[in-house]
């Protein structure tokens, strides 16, 4: 038979956002249509990594909030070292990173971090600070101990790759 033989095929692609379609001719008009997206069954939703920050000054600790909110992350605030403690006692999901202010009333950012590291020694700790830099012993004693350190002021690119890097090395 040498007549033009018609295929349909449609296709839709959810990693692109955008549908993809491509249509072919088959023989005696017959059609089908191809789905594909990712891996995962549809019902399943992907869990967002949650975040503390800890700071007793609310226009950072909101800022901050606001910053991983839009980059895809669920975040917890503290307004000081306690209030944190308290807060990660009674949680019961999992926290993946905590970022805090290194001065604050009450309790230290450093101390808050040793705590931290006694109930779960694996999380990732961001130390942010003005009152210190790099170079002060209490900021390399705790680089040594395995957490991060950002001083102040900080752009968000600096605080995104920060927290990046330490997402990537915990495997929350």
């Amino acid at each position: 038979d040498r007549r033009p033989h018609r295929e349909t095929f449609s296709a839709h692609s959810e990693l692109s956002w955008r549908p993809n379609n491509v249509t072919q001719h088959a023989p005696h008009g017959a059609a089908f249509v191809c789905h594909w997206g990712s891996m995962k069954p549809q019902h399943q939703k992907v869990r967002k990594p949650l975040v503390m920050v800890v700071d007793d000054e609310e226009a950072l600790r909101l800022m901050l909030r606001a910053f991983l909110r839009d980059n895809g992350f669920k975040v917890l605030l503290a307004h000081s070292g306690v209030d944190a403690l308290r807060i990660f006692s009674k949680f019961r999901g999992s926290i993946d990173l905590m970022i805090t202010d290194v001065q604050m009333p009450g309790m230290s950012g450093f101390a808050l971090a040793e705590e931290v590291a006694r109930i779960r020694p694996r999380m990732p700790v961001l130390l942010v600070s003005g009152g210190f830099n790099e170079e002060a012993k209490e900021v390399q004693d705790s680089v040594r101990a395995g957490r991060a350190f950002l001083e102040k002021p900080f752009d968000p690119r600096m605080l995104s790759s920060k927290v990046d890097t330490l997402m990537s090395a915990s495997q929350y």
